[in-house]
């Protein structure tokens, strides 16, 4: 009994984690992810603005750092595939490899040490990448949002 009031503890902290990191200023989206398999958990948010790099993308991933498919997508308003599913695939993608990249990186350099947060910063935006055991956030952040307020 212990562990399932555990489980539907942590699933809401998570689900409570995800709506407060979607509703500050500036963010465009944020994606949960599986860390140890890379699908998409949930997402909020608009992505339509990475469909266009969608294409350009998957030609130019590395086949050796593949993410697994990424079926599972929940929107924003809850209904199950009806989200911008090309622009959260695409970042949910390339994330999920810069992350495993970065692990590599970092087994490499300290065995027994682990990246706790990765920060990617663009002309345009910034990806936050905060993984963990079960589950990675994804949070991507318009950084000109306080420019054009």
């Amino acid at each position: 009994m212990a562990q399932t009031d555990d489980k539907t503890t942590e699933s809401s902290e998570t689900m409570a984690t995800l709506n407060r990191l979607s509703s500050k200023a500036g963010v465009q989206g944020v994606i949960l992810l599986s860390t140890p398999t890379g699908t998409v958990i949930q997402s909020r948010g608009t992505f339509t603005a990475f469909d266009s790099a969608s294409k350009n993308a998957e030609a130019q991933t590395v086949p050796s750092m593949q993410a697994p498919s990424m079926s599972r997508q929940n929107s924003s308003d809850g209904k199950e595939g009806q989200a911008d599913t090309g622009g959260v695939q695409t970042i949910a993608r390339l994330a999920y490899q810069f992350m495993k990249g970065v692990e590599t990186l970092v087994e490499g350099v300290a065995a027994q040490d682990e990246a706790k947060l990765l920060r990617l910063r663009t002309k345009r935006y910034e990806l936050v990448i905060v993984p963990d055991l079960k589950y990675t956030f994804v949070v991507v952040h318009d950084v000109n949002f306080e420019a054009t307020r």
